[in-house]
């Protein structure tokens, strides 16, 4: 008994099941035991490819590529987490910044209020330059916030790739959100 390899047809061939008629003419005969060691290795999740010559050997199988929907999807659910990441502290935010907004129109002088000093205190700064670090801050977050959004919606040129070259795209787009986030943090 002789097995052999047909790369052209993807499959095996045994002389003892199948007439030599039958037999594509690419077919090279291999061992009875690399027989068994490509099955083996289909078994593994291994898929059999075949050389310049035919010759079959084991790789590693090719990975899955979502369709452009299900990247899409993972795009607006990365983004949401990264929102969700600059929002944990949503309410001390919008009150720390309305407070300082308050007391820089007022000329920086009165009660700066608790949000401004206990950030004051805190970072070691007069209740001045820390009222003008929140506001930076508060700035920066509302930039952050605007270049997510705009990163988001970049999914529009993914949509209108396939395979490969989308998800491509894809994760450039949400390694730019990751640097928003590092910038800000």
């Amino acid at each position: 008994m002789t097995v052999f390899y047909s790369a052209e047809k993807k499959g095996f061939y045994d002389s003892e099941l199948h007439p030599l008629s039958q037999i594509p003419p690419d077919a090279k005969p291999i061992t009875h035991e690399r027989h068994q060691e490509l099955l083996m290795g289909q078994s593994d999740r291994k898929v059999i490819l075949a050389d310049d010559e035919g010759v079959p050997y084991l790789s590693d199988p090719p990975p899955m590529i979502p369709d452009v929907a299900e990247i899409i999807k993972r795009m607006d659910d990365y983004a949401a987490n990264q929102y969700t990441y600059l929002n944990r502290f949503e309410v001390e935010y919008r009150e720390r910044s309305a407070a300082a907004r308050a007391y820089r129109d007022a000329g920086y002088t009165g009660e700066p209020g608790i949000w401004i000093t206990s950030f004051a205190s805190a970072t070691g700064l007069e209740t001045r330059p820390a009222t003008d670090r929140i506001l930076s801050q508060s700035d920066a977050l509302a930039d952050a916030f605007a270049q997510l959004a705009a990163l988001r919606m970049r999914k529009y040129e993914v949509s209108a790739l396939q395979g490969q070259a989308a998800l491509e795209l894809a994760k450039q787009i949400t390694a730019a959100m990751d640097q928003v986030i590092a910038n800000i943090s």
